[in-house]
């Protein structure tokens, strides 16, 4: 009797549901897609729309077509058009959820009383609605602003060569590896990925203020036979030169610092005006731009690290679990990620100062005979470690670890509070903890026995990781 009450029950609740459904839900659906039918004004797909016009007293007549999956700019003039500004004017008329598609004509009147809408008719039609003036301004384009702007039409990761000649000087940039560039011209060096990929960036994001489709048979005007600077962008794929001329008249004199620039890409009729912001970027001192690294590691293929400094040992290394332990001073199962990474960032992040060859019988004037640091790092599926070792003069480091006396100590500390009357405390003895520059030797280098003078702050961040990692930090 009880299974048969339930069942019951069951029934009631699942027609319940169905009701509730049918009725309310999917009235309410229907309800709320009617309505805003009703207020759209064209009822087309956004992805089936190949054709476009505008008509304005303003701006005359534009045309937009829409060939394989490009659109195209074919009145006034016959172009690439820039697909993110026909999206964003489609996406201001096109109601998208409509299925059936149709032709559509918006004619724009004038403004309300009141001035925030416009009256507008839709397919000739008799009736007059009002819209909001964001419309119109949205869809009141001019053809500059619907056309492709680009200047340098290359994908970063295409170039593999790079050649900047201006005023006389040639510089070239060649990429060695997917995150390593070299200078070849004017000198041979090491450059910093950074500075060569916002080149790239700042090249290929180029977009003309203006565009002289036409420049007539005059070109001495744009100094574009004679050019300030040219610049090569070459790969396997591809070789574009772009040619900067003249400085505009109009922009001379302006508030900006740098007047906008005449360009074109070599071979091409097309005159552009750019931003000239584009040349001083480029212009850069090789020296500026030289990697001053020192060493070369990914920290994920790291998986022990032995450090001696002041002479205690630390051996950290990392599991199948990727979790790092401590092997000395004594064992630790778990310990830190935090001071591990941070080590290894530091140690990433060095940069040398000055750099200087000397034969291996000097090495105890740099301090480097009985080095004060050695860092070994071991990388997955190497036989060597990356070895570092540096030295710095025991003057540099403060009382007892130097082997001062106490009262040298004290009559330093006070000269140093006599002539540095600005510095605290706290601030002196921040000094004190670290050396201000050492030597560096590290094995193996490209510049092998070459000796490296790095800012010594990383020995301070050093002795404060090495603390946290064995569970001595505050």
């Amino acid at each position: 009797m009880r299974l048969s009450k339930i069942a019951i029950y069951l029934m009631i609740l699942a027609a319940l549901a169905a009701y509730v459904y049918l009725v309310e839900i999917r009235q309410k659906e229907k309800a709320v897609a009617l309505k805003d039918k009703q207020e759209r004004l064209v009822h087309m797909k956004k992805d089936n729309v190949t054709h476009v016009e505008l008509n304005s007293k303003e701006h005359g007549k534009i045309i937009l077509e829409k060939a394989a999956k490009n659109w195209v700019l074919t009145d006034p003039v016959k172009t690439k058009a820039d697909d993110k500004a026909v999206q964003s004017l489609l996406l201001s008329i096109v109601d998208a959820k409509r299925d059936k598609d149709k032709r559509a004509t918006v004619s724009f009147g004038k403004k309300n009383p009141v001035k925030t809408s416009y009256y507008v008719r839709v397919n000739h039609a008799p009736d007059l609605l009002l819209v909001a003036d964001t419309l119109k301004n949205s869809l009141n384009k001019t053809s500059f602003y619907l056309r492709d702007k680009t200047v340098v039409a290359v994908a970063p990761e295409d170039v593999d060569r790079i050649v900047i000649k201006t005023k006389g000087k040639e510089t070239e940039l060649e990429r060695q590896g997917p995150k390593k560039w070299r200078m070849t011209k004017p000198k041979e060096m090491k450059v910093k990925k950074s500075f060569v990929e916002a080149d790239l960036r700042s090249l290929t994001n180029l977009e003309a203020k203006r565009i002289i489709d036409d420049p007539g048979k005059d070109v001495a005007a744009f100094g574009l036979e004679s050019p300030e600077m040219t610049v090569l962008l070459a790969g396997k794929k591809l070789q574009q030169a772009l040619v900067i001329g003249n400085p505009v008249k109009e922009t001379v004199g302006t508030s900006s610092a740098t007047p906008d620039r005449y360009a074109r890409i070599k071979g091409r009729h097309t005159v552009y005006v750019i931003d000239a912001r584009v040349m001083k970027n480029l212009e850069k001192d090789p020296e500026k731009i030289r990697d001053r690294s020192l060493l070369e590691y990914d920290q994920a293929a790291i998986e022990r690290m032995d450090i001696t400094l002041d002479g205690k040992k630390w051996v950290v290394s990392r599991g199948k679990d990727r979790r790092w332990s401590l092997e000395q001073p004594h064992n630790k199962k778990t310990i830190k990620t935090w001071p591990v990474t941070g080590i290894l960032w530091d140690l990433k992040g060095l940069e040398w100062k000055s750099r200087e060859k000397p034969s291996s019988s000097d090495l105890t004037s740099f301090h480097l005979k009985n080095p004060r640091l050695v860092v070994s790092l071991f990388k997955r599926g190497d036989k060597e470690p990356i070895v570092l070792k540096a030295g710095w003069p025991e003057t540099q480091v403060k009382g007892a670890e130097s082997g001062e006396s106490a009262g040298a100590a004290s009559g330093k500390k006070a000269h140093e509070e006599k002539t540095s009357k600005q510095e605290t405390g706290k601030e002196l003895a921040n000094k004190a903890e670290g050396p201000k520059a050492v030597n560096v030797l590290v094995q193996p280098h490209p510049g092998k026995g070459t000796v490296f003078v790095v800012d010594g702050g990383f020995i301070k961040r050093l002795r404060g990781d090495l603390k946290e990692i064995v569970g001595e930090g505050k």
